[in-house]
């Protein structure tokens, strides 16, 4: 039954899913798409249609997140393959695909429990981060505090962060810990980490939360982490000087997560 089941599916991904469905979902995709400019800096949605338009089991796959409760959106693109990248950006899995076991092959971001402890200390250990203070029972230190995985299509926890409200501070917030997989690192699962974590926080309101801190090393091995949050749009801030040992700095990253009220009209 599950052969006959796995075979049937795989007949609808090649068939793909009616024109006016279809019509639906790309209408669906492309409001979300727009809605979103800040995920997908630099993509146009006309080419990401078209690339969609010639992939019927791409297609197939975001028809069933999206059927299924979830909100597929383009978070980057592979320059290698040509390929967009998207991921599930609803804020937890949909009750309807966690019961049903539906795989649609996208990626999904969630909120961690107990459970992912492991998992996330691998990625940690295999970044050289074990000496990272945030512990790895994924219990938050209070309400507004979040730790977040991200799960590949086959539910393997491939990335995760974790941040919090920076206490006697004026509504700013810090991502206290951000780890991918070695193999899925330059896959945009960092990326997506990292918009989801400024969505969240941006749609609890200006009052809530204005700036994003995020702390790191200046030493060479490094480099490239430096160079990954300056390409989402971070800024050195401040740096402390031998912080972590001799020649080895604390760099903060600052990033303002709502235009300032005199920039609005502009």
């Amino acid at each position: 039954m599950k052969q006959n089941s796995e075979a049937k599916t795989e007949m609808q991904k090649a068939k793909g899913i009616p024109a006016k469905q279809r019509e639906e979902l790309l209408s669906a995709l492309k409001a979300r798409f727009e809605k979103n400019m800040n995920r997908h800096k630099g993509l146009e949605w006309a080419k990401v249609q078209a690339k969609l338009e010639a992939n019927t089991e791409k297609l197939w796959s975001l028809n069933e997140m999206e059927r299924t409760g979830g909100e597929p959106d383009v978070v980057g693109h592979d320059k290698k393959t040509s390929e967009y990248i998207f991921y599930d950006c609803s804020a937890e899995s949909p009750d309807g695909r966690r019961s049903n076991k539906i795989m649609t092959n996208i990626p999904h971001i969630r909120f961690a429990s107990r459970d992912d402890a492991l998992a996330v200390k691998l990625i940690s250990d295999e970044n050289d981060l074990s000496g990272n203070d945030t512990g790895f029972a994924l219990e938050p230190m209070d309400e507004n505090h979040t730790w977040i995985v991200l799960e590949d299509a086959t539910a393997k926890i491939t990335g995760a962060a974790y941040f919090g409200p920076e206490s006697h501070s004026d509504r700013v917030w810090n991502l206290y810990f951000l780890a991918v997989a070695k193999q899925c690192q330059g896959m945009g699962v960092g990326s997506a980490l990292v918009t989801y974590v400024e969505l969240n926080l941006r749609n609890r309101g200006e009052d809530v939360a204005n700036l994003l801190l995020i702390e790191t090393s200046s030493a060479e091995s490094f480099e490239k982490t430096r160079g990954f949050y300056r390409k989402q749009g971070y800024v050195e801030e401040a740096r402390i000087r031998d912080y972590y040992g001799p020649n080895d700095d604390k760099i903060v990253f600052w990033k303002r997560l709502h235009k300032l009220k005199s920039d609005r009209h502009k």
